[in-house]
């Protein structure tokens, strides 16, 4: 709330794109978009299409390292595509999302490097990313450049560790990944509302 109290649009050179980056993965480890609060659901929401509108252009794509286009790739993931009984994004935004989702995870698979017989975290998440992205979002190899399409495949090769691409188990599977980092953003959010309420942090 703190943050998005600022305004939809902060300066751009407030921001960079793995600021941004942080910032909505930081959100929606959180439950934004769906379960924030009606009172701060449409600062909420300009925030997310501001950071869209801004990692869309190409120098912020560009910018991104493979940890930071792996983040941003899990933050517009993480949550469900819409239904008309529950989107609190317009079609235009919505379509958005979807665009920079595509962008974002090409960009990431062609980072994402696996070793004979060594699965780490990177790539069990770039699959898992893969099956969503396909499955959810109904991402196509045609979208995608040779290279990109040709790692689409070998990701999509087998299921995840979850065995099915479900989202429940997907979900699972990322918050268990993430579970610290939730907690520590829980954390921060008590010490924010704290501060609203005294305008100092707590110790």
């Amino acid at each position: 709330g703190a943050l998005a109290s600022r305004g939809s649009n902060p300066p751009a050179h407030e921001l960079s794109p793995e600021d941004y980056c942080r910032l909505l993965y930081a959100y929606v480890k959180l439950g934004a978009p769906e379960k924030v609060p009606q009172n701060w659901q449409q600062p909420v929401v300009a925030l997310f299409i501001a950071a869209f509108e801004f990692l869309s252009s190409p120098d912020s794509i560009g910018g991104l390292d493979a940890r930071g286009l792996r983040r941003l790739s899990l933050s517009l993931a993480l949550w469900p595509p819409p239904t008309a009984s529950t989107t609190c994004f317009s079609d235009e935004a919505e379509a958005l999302r979807r665009s920079l989702l595509v962008r974002s995870f090409e960009a990431l698979l062609l980072q994402l490097v696996r070793s004979p017989g060594v699965e780490g975290e990177a790539w069990n998440q770039g699959r898992l990313l893969a099956f969503s992205a396909c499955e959810e979002f109904a991402m196509e190899p045609q979208e995608l450049t040779a290279a990109a399409a040709s790692r689409l495949a070998e990701l999509l090769e087998a299921p995840p560790r979850c065995e099915v691409a479900s989202r429940g188990k997907i979900l699972a599977e990322l918050g268990t990944t993430h579970c610290e980092v939730h907690k520590a953003l829980v954390q921060v959010v008590r010490e924010l509302s704290s501060a609203d309420s005294t305008g100092h942090l707590p110790p």
